[in-house]
């Protein structure tokens, strides 16, 4: 009786993995931006241009893992100079730092909206970030295959990533603290 036990408890580890879906993310149909406050008269815009990643759902479609790398190599704000500025050792280290990660630790659900936690990694410094999802589909393409959507912001604290460098006009650093990160990934 113990063996039957033993046998379904093994099938059950082998099949389960076998329902989940896992979506590669489509970048050529998905977003990373990202603002920054600049003198506080203005927000500088800009975005990553190369990512990729997995959105991983249950056998039901349940969300239950993303894991994300964004190339720094691939940002782009609409300015060569700030790019450069922003790429090297003073910001995010481009020599140092190729990609910001994110894994996922949890998905949970308050108040009726999924929050996504878990790690993110630039410049070397991890932390748990906490972000409310809205997920879309799963829906099918014109080619049959099936997608799902994901949007989500979180705001980063510049700072407590190393991101501290900035020019000191009047005694006050002009670029903002915070970073406003908005991401719109649809995955297949």
């Amino acid at each position: 009786m113990k063996r039957i036990g033993l046998i379904i408890l093994l099938a059950c580890f082998i099949v389960l993995p076998v329902l989940a879906k896992t979506y590669k993310i489509d970048p050529e149909y998905s977003s990373v931006r990202f603002s920054v406050p600049y003198m506080g008269l203005t927000d500088i815009q800009g975005s990553f241009e190369k990512f990729k990643g997995k959105i991983v759902t249950d056998d039901n479609g349940e969300l239950q893992k993303v894991t994300g790398k964004i190339f720094v190599k691939s940002l782009h704000t609409g300015n060569k100079k700030r790019d450069e500025y922003i790429w090297s050792s003073d910001v995010l280290n481009l020599k140092k730092t190729k990609a910001i990660t994110f894994k996922t630790l949890k998905v949970k659900e308050e108040n009726d909206q999924k929050i996504l936690v878990g790690i993110v990694d630039i410049n070397g410094v991890s932390s748990m970030v906490k972000m409310p999802l809205t997920i879309k589909g799963p829906a099918k393409d014109t080619r049959g295959k099936k997608r799902i959507g994901i949007s989500t912001s979180l705001e980063l604290d510049r700072k407590q990533f190393n991101l501290t460098h900035s020019p000191i006009v009047d005694k006050v650093s002009p670029v903002g603290d915070t970073v406003t990160v908005e991401l719109d990934i649809q995955a297949k």
